[in-house]
Order: structure tokens, then sequence, then C-alpha cells
């Protein structure tokens, strides 16, 4: 039985849209000539696959160094991690066989005539699909035994697992959505349409499924089954992570960025670019949007949108921990990886931090926790002299080419050396752009290269465009009416 509930899409006030921008630290992971692809993240460590000249092999950063967890002659695909755990596929010539790397071991988990794949994470459950094609069944390995979860003469796939709970698809003459709790199965969808698109987190079970005019998002949380949304348009993609469950709406126009809390839908976007590649863990959420000229990534963190990317190539699948948010990107010969931190998670204590703000090119230096009595900047002509705002009150340097100072004793906080920088640069065009960037913290103490940061702007949210619109519309009596339904401050919307 489907409950129907009524709820609003509640859009944050305009005291909360202009908070301060949250700063990132923005790293390339790698740089070679060949592709790094389908990254994967949990807490701070990052899988992908990379070509290493040969073929594609596993790779895992855990935040300091990188391990390459394959190496034979066959293709290593799909890389999954949940915490210190890493599972992938192995192309071995003839099928797809599991691997499964525990954070010390590496075991390869079947080794059989048909295709193991499909697979799905968390904890030390792993789930994947075994079996010839149409004959596909559902497995389990709980980190010591391997256990057969289907067993019927229909198709079984696209398994998901969270703690106990493990959904999947099952074929019969469409796609229907099952879900195992660790004692018994249940169909959480019997009908005469397709339903696809599954997340789960803990209790809840989430979808996407046919109503008889377009697609919707569905919602079980352990006892019953809500349709989140109620419209003439698509909604797609469902993420989930405990009680909070965003998906991609069309909203007549594009794709737009849907937020369900557990009592309120908010939608986080309202432009005319498609939103994509939707990840959420806890309160925070990526995704791919387009920005005018190519896909950049964006984060929400309960609060406040941030751009966190601002280049001229393709960003794009971010996925996204409590800790850190990773992607790919295409630098003009193939894609590598990139990840980006808070800056209060990623900053060195001991180390000054060089603030950059790409909108408008201001540099601000911050003692962060330490001291600054010199620094050197330098470049190849790139710096604008005349905006250089010296802060030590000692020897000064300012140049195209140079940007320095010297004193005695150091300021506190963070201070402003002016808006001397080009705009629009990445953190891989303002480590390019500075041949030497070096601070001084104290006399007879080693020169250091400061923590380079490089702030995201604060991207309003729907709200921002509601009022300005309700301003307008008390000024100008017969206005026309925006076409975007989300315009609106508020707007009804039935949960099922």
């Amino acid at each position: 039985m489907i409950t129907r509930i009524c709820a609003s899409i509640v859009f944050s006030s305009l005291c909360c849209v202009i908070s301060s921008a949250e700063a990132f630290e923005i790293r390339q992971l790698t740089n070679n000539g060949v592709e790094d692809t389908r990254p994967d993240v949990s807490g701070e460590n990052i899988v992908w696959a990379g070509h290493d000249g040969n073929d594609m092999e596993i790779y895992l950063f855990d935040g300091t160094s990188i391990a390459q967890l394959s190496d034979n002659s066959k293709h290593d695909l799909e890389p999954r991690v949940s915490g210190d755990n890493v599972a992938w596929e192995y192309r071995d010539g003839n099928d797809d066989e599991l691997f499964f790397y525990d954070g010390s071991t590496t075991t390869q988990l079947s080794d059989n005539t048909v295709d193991d794949h499909g697979h799905y994470l968390s904890g030390n459950h792993l789930v994947w699909v075994s079996g010839a094609l149409q004959q596909e069944e559902i497995m389990l390995y709980d980190g010591v035994t391997i256990t057969q979860i289907t067993n019927n003469a229909v198709r079984d796939v696209n398994p998901l697992t969270d703690g106990s709970n493990i959904v999947w698809h099952l074929f019969d003459t469409d796609s229907e959505v099952m879900l195992y709790d660790g004692v018994s199965t249940t169909r959480l969808t019997d009908n005469v349409y397709s339903d696809y698109s599954m997340g789960v987190s803990a209790n809840n079970v989430v979808w996407q499924g046919y109503d008889g005019s377009d697609r919707e998002i569905f919602l079980f949380d352990g006892v019953t089954t809500h349709q989140l949304t109620n419209n003439g348009e698509d909604d797609y993609g469902p993420q989930v992570s405990g009680d909070r469950i965003a998906w991609l709406g069309h909203d007549g126009n594009d794709y737009e960025v849907f937020l369900f809390d557990g009592l309120t839908t908010r939608q986080l976007t309202n432009n005319d670019y498609d939103e994509r590649s939707l990840d959420i863990s806890d309160n925070r959420l990526a995704w791919a949007g387009f920005d005018g000229v190519d896909e950049e990534i964006f984060v929400f963190d309960g609060i406040t949108t941030t751009q966190i990317t601002h280049n001229s190539v393709n960003d794009k699948d971010p996925q996204v921990s409590d800790e850190i948010v990773a992607w790919r990107a295409h630098d003009g010969n193939d894609f590598e990886i990139f990840w980006a931190t808070d800056l209060d998670v990623t900053n060195n204590p001991d180390i000054p931090d060089l603030i950059y703000d790409p909108a408008t090119g201001e540099v601000v230096l911050d003692v962060d926790g330490g001291s600054i009595i010199g620094y050197s900047l330098k470049s190849a002509g790139a710096f604008l002299a005349g905006g250089h705002t010296p802060i030590l009150g000692g020897v000064s340097t300012s140049l195209s080419t140079e940007l320095a100072e010297a004193a005695l004793s150091s300021p506190a906080g963070q201070n402003s050396i002016g808006f001397v920088l080009p705009t629009g640069l990445d953190l891989a065009g303002l480590t390019a752009l500075l041949t030497d960037n070096t601070v001084s913290t104290g006399l007879g103490a080693p020169l250091v290269t400061f923590d380079l940061v490089v702030l995201g702007p604060a991207v309003p949210e729907p709200s921002t465009y509601a009022m300005a619109a309700a301003g307008l519309v008390g000024l100008i009596f017969f206005g026309r009416r925006r076409r975007k339904r989300g315009s609106a401050a508020t707007q009804q919307l039935r949960l099922l």
C-alpha cells in the first residue's frame, strides 16, 4: 500500500544564501598521458581505474600515498571502496571475476566460467551478480563466506547493500525492486512498469518508478512505501543517505537537483542547464553542472552550494564522503583524477595559507596559527604588481615577476596582499603560475611552501531568484510569469 502525505517545497531564507563561501583545497591526484577513470571514495580513501601503459589497473590513495592494487596483463575495472576494503572486476579473457582487498591482502572471490560483475561494497559486505545472461543470481560475501541470495528462473541484477539489507532488480515482465533483510526476501514493487535506479541506506530504500505518466521517486522506509514526487515531469536517479534523499527532477526546462530531508523537499538548483551525476553522503551532496562553458563540480553542505571547480575543461562523475570530494577531469589530453577537501580539514596548522579567490584575483595570506615574517612569490610576468598591498611593514618588492616582503615581526590572522593574480584559475593553474612560492615563519626557520587554497564561490539557492521575483512583482503589476516552476518561494508537492 502506498500512503500519501502533503508537504511543500521550501527554500532557504536569503540570510542562509549569502553565507560566506566554503573554502576547498583542490589537488590533482594523477598526471599522466593515459586515462584515469571511475573514482570512488570512502572517508579519505579514493580508488580508481587507471591505464599503466598496457591495460587498466586499480589504484588506491589513502590520503597520503598512492598504491597500485593490481598488476597483470588484463583489465581491472569498476573499483569500489568502503573503509579500507576495495573490490573490483578482473577480465581474465574469458569472463569477469571479482577481487577483494581488505587493507592488506588481495583475495580472488570468484573463479568460474560465468561473469561475476555489477558489484557493490558496504563495509565488509560485497554483493554482485553471477551467472550467464538471463540467468543471473545475487551473491553476497560477508568477509568470510560467500552466500547465494537468489535462486530462480529470472534475472536478478544491480544489487546494492547497506548493513544487513540487500536490494536488487528482479526482471519478470518488467523490472521490480526486491529487498533481503538478512532473513527474508520482500518484493517492494509489483506493477506493469519498470522500477529503476535504486538506493539503500539502513532501512530506507529509494527508486524511480513510472506512475503511468512520467517517472517519479519512491521511498520504502522499512514499513511503508511513499511516493515522494507527483508531478507531470520526470524525476530520476535518486540517491539516499540516512533520511536524506536527492534526485534530479525536470522543471519543464531542464533537470535540477532536489533534496528531501525526511520532512521537506528543497529545490537546490534553478538554472537553464542540466545537472547530473549526483552523489550523497550524510549532509553533503555533490553533482556536475554546466556553467555555460563546460561541466563543473558543485557541493551542497546542508546550507550552502559551492562551485568548487573553475576551469575550461569538463569535470565529471563526482563522488563525495564526509571528508572529501573526488572526480575526473579532462586536462586536454586525457581524464585525470582530482580531489578536494574543506580548508579546515586539509590545512597543516604549522604552514601558512595562500588563499586565492578566482572570482576577483585577490590573494589573502593566513598565518594559520603560525607566523609570516617573509614570503616570495614568483611568476613569468603574471602578477598585477600595481595591486600589491604590503602587509609586513618591512622591505617589499612589487614586480610583475615577483611579489616579496620581509620583516622582523608577523601580522596576525588573515591579511590581503591585494588583487594581484589573474582571475579564473583553478588549483592546477595557480600551481603552474607560481614558479616560486615560499614563506618564512621565523628567523632561522627553513623556508616552506604555502598551503595553496582556491576558494569556491557560494552559489545562490533558488530562494534568491524567488525573492528577487517577488520584489519585481511588487513593482510591476503585470509582470511576466517566470517559466520555471521552482522560482516561487514555496511550492506545494504531494508526498505519497
